[in-house]
């Protein structure tokens, strides 16, 4: 049985004979206004390695808090930071996910573990559920695992309910790399051939706080994404947020199935969407 460590986290059994390792592609995470810490912290616990393809190229101090973080879980798992240009509307390596899936198969493909699990900047794992996670891929019953899948709607209190977003795929065997991989927006993994899959909706579920992010930081990470992409202009509904100093949700595009959650949030991640809430849910936009 694992011991607790400080803060609540658990520390690494050195018993443990399969090993774990979280992929990610990390690029102007503050500028963005993602829960890059709390991300970090709740998945330190479920991990032996954190391996992080990070592009020096942003203009933040994103590097800080990964290097603060690195500090701050060093008892529990090893933070990995490799710097990668990997920005770019050309495919890295022969993939071709598009350039933030590309930039996790990196992180794979140097990854040391047995297990990978690719997660985002703006995902956070609750508590209660990671030593469920944690022992899983000791069973020889799958190739691949499948999580469930949160989508936070400009609240912490609203879930998009959406049949198609609702679970991913994000942990398989090290070895079926690059026959499994990370595919689309990076945040779930295929491939080609026949794979077991444990489905673990509804035990472990993944937060997504994508769209509980300051309105500000969404309309600057919609900028980069159309340049990146080659859309033109931002969607104009975000960008008269800056002159009118707030987003109208409804104009914007409500999904047009929601439900209330009322449950808790990851105890690492509550500060953090305490000091967002109002002002996403206001559309405030700082000029």
């Amino acid at each position: 049985m694992d011991s607790v460590g400080r803060d609540g986290m658990t520390e690494r059994n050195p018993q443990r004979s399969v090993t774990l390792s979280a992929c990610l592609a990390i690029r102007n995470a503050v500028r963005f206004d993602y829960p890059l810490r709390e991300c970090l912290l709740a998945v330190a616990p479920v991990c032996e390695e954190i391996v992080v393809v990070f592009d020096p190229s942003g203009n933040d101090t994103t590097i800080m808090v990964l290097e603060n973080v690195k500090r701050e879980i060093a008892d529990f798992c090893d933070l990995r930071i490799e710097p990668v240009h990997w920005w770019s509307k050309e495919p890295k390596d022969g993939y071709s996910g598009g350039c933030i899936a590309d930039a996790q198969n990196l992180a794979i493909q140097i990854s040391k573990s047995e297990w990978f699990f690719v997660l985002q900047a703006d995902e956070v794992m609750h508590e209660n559920e990671a030593p469920l996670l944690r022992d899983i891929p000791d069973r020889n019953e799958c190739d691949l695992i499948e999580l469930g899948h949160l989508h936070f709607w400009t609240s912490p209190e609203r879930i998009m309910i959406d049949p198609n977003s609702e679970k991913r795929v994000r942990i398989g065997r090290r070895e079926l790399f690059p026959n499994v991989k990370c595919l689309d927006d990076g945040s779930r993994i295929g491939g080609d051939g026949e794979y077991r899959v444990l489905s673990l909706v509804g035990l472990v579920d993944i937060r997504h706080y994508g769209n509980v992010r300051q309105p500000t930081a969404l309309i600057y990470k919609q900028r980069e994404m159309a340049q990146l992409y080659g859309w033109g202009e931002g969607d104009p509904r975000l960008e008269r947020g800056l002159l009118t100093g707030e987003v109208n949700w409804n104009e914007y595009g409500r999904p047009t199935v929601e439900r209330p959650h009322n449950k808790p949030h990851p105890k690492v991640a509550v500060k953090w969407l305490e000091m967002r809430k109002r002002e996403v849910e206001k559309g405030t936009v700082k000029r």
